[in-house]
């Protein structure tokens, strides 16, 4: 029975790298719960009331406010307009090659068309969003 558990929690650990949906935590949960009960001598019957209960209480409860909380947190690029950022990879003019850190964040960035490239390491203010990526120029 432990090797069920052992599948489970890797399969939901896996399952919610791989889709940040918030889900696959939840069962990998579920499966200690179940492991936790077998090593405490519970039969798998009882096991398997252990995981789907823990798994459905942690889904249920807990991912509405993990979500609500991290949709909170991800800055909206347009917020970003004026504010400074440091280049993490240098800001090509012409291609969105580049990343731009802005209030902890990094964002894929590109310069001001004739302001030329930024280094890495400079600083760069965030003049404006095109696409998702933020423009920013020289400071």
């Amino acid at each position: 029975m432990y090797l069920l558990w052992a599948l489970l929690l890797v399969a939901g650990v896996l399952a919610d790298v791989k889709s940040g949906a918030l889900v696959g935590v939840w069962i990998a949960a579920g499966a200690l719960g179940g492991a936790a009960a077998g090593g405490l001598g519970l039969p798998p019957l009882m096991q398997a009331v252990v995981f789907v209960a823990l798994a459905a209480a942690l889904l249920v409860v807990v991912r509405p406010l993990a979500m609500r909380n991290r949709a909170a947190a991800t800055p909206t690029p347009s917020l970003l307009v004026g504010k400074f950022g440091t280049v993490l990879d240098a800001v090509d003019e012409d291609l969105a090659s580049g990343r731009v850190l802005v209030e902890g964040v990094p964002y894929v960035a590109r310069c001001v068309p004739g302001t030329g490239p930024l280094p890495t390491g400079s600083v760069a203010r965030v003049c404006g969003v095109e696409s998702g990526d933020v423009v920013v120029e020289r400071t």
